[in-house]
């Protein structure tokens, strides 16, 4: 239904997974508004450009067909 492969694209799973668990771990670290604002924007950008860079490698240098 909304797994990786019968649902959402292998990209967008890899940067909801990522941005979760990132966003996570940084706000048990950080306090106020503003630091929970940045780590969401930081947890976001990480997430987004490793998951374009995972994807790339997989499907570029390993030949795997990604879903």
């Amino acid at each position: 239904m909304g797994t990786v492969g019968r649902g959402i694209p292998f990209w967008a799973g890899a940067a909801a997974f990522l941005f979760v668990y990132i966003l996570l771990f940084e706000l048990a670290e950080r306090r106020g508004k503003r630091a929970h604002a940045r780590a969401a924007l930081l947890a976001a950008a990480v997430g987004i450009g490793a998951s374009a860079v995972i994807t790339f490698v997989f499907q570029e240098f390993f030949l795997v067909r990604l879903p």
